[in-house]
């Protein structure tokens, strides 16, 4: 795993199983919309693997 993405993760406060690290990829992050051209705000996941991830665990812990 790259540092890039282990600081991402770090400053995003997510967690998750370390079953999943590696194949559950945080690909695009859009906060802070701007509500006159673009209210949505979301977080965007590319399943990397060939098997389903339950998400049901997962959180922001903050932000």
């Amino acid at each position: 795993m790259s540092c890039f993405r282990l600081r991402t993760i770090a400053a995003l406060g997510l967690t998750w199983p370390s079953s999943v690290l590696g194949v559950v990829i945080i690909n695009e992050i859009h906060y802070d919309a701007d509500p006159k051209t673009d209210a949505v705000e979301f977080v965007e996941l590319h399943n990397a693997g060939g098997k389903d991830v339950d998400l049901s665990g997962w959180r922001f812990s903050s932000g």
